[in-house]
């Protein structure tokens, strides 16, 4: 009876071992069949309230010296800031590029700004709309 005992425990032995192996392979082929999976080779648009306005300004100054038209491109980042001043708009970030000599000929001669302006305050419905058209 020991004999007959052991020889019943170690065939079920034999036989569950490969079970215990394939089950949690089966298992997990399972609840990966069980999550959900969205696959999308599309495009999407969002809509988001803007975090700021950009505007680029350029001054082109042509003079027959050279010399003026540099001098008057060299004072557009003060007389824009003057400006804004003066109309109480309060730029987050002002770039004021050097003059860029177009033609040497004439003395054609620009200057590039560009202006920052935050959007969050501007957010009111009520006022919104007067104080974009202020920009």
């Amino acid at each position: 009876m020991p004999r007959l005992s052991c020889f019943l425990q170690r065939t079920v032995f034999a036989l569950l071992l490969p079970c215990c192996f394939l089950a949690p392979k089966t298992v997990s082929a399972q609840e990966d069949a069980r999550i959900p999976l969205v696959e999308s080779t599309g495009e999407a648009t969002t809509t988001v309230a803007p975090a700021y306005a950009e505007f680029w300004m350029h001054h082109e100054s042509e003079g027959p010296p050279l010399e003026e038209s540099l001098t008057t491109a060299l004072q557009m980042d003060k007389r824009l800031r003057g400006l804004l001043n003066q109309a109480r708009l309060h730029a987050t970030e002002i770039e004021t590029s050097g003059p860029a000599v177009l033609d040497l000929k004439t003395g054609r001669v620009r200057a590039s700004s560009r202006l920052q302006f935050s959007i969050a305050p501007l957010q009111s419905p009520e006022t919104s709309a007067k104080q974009i058209a202020a920009l």
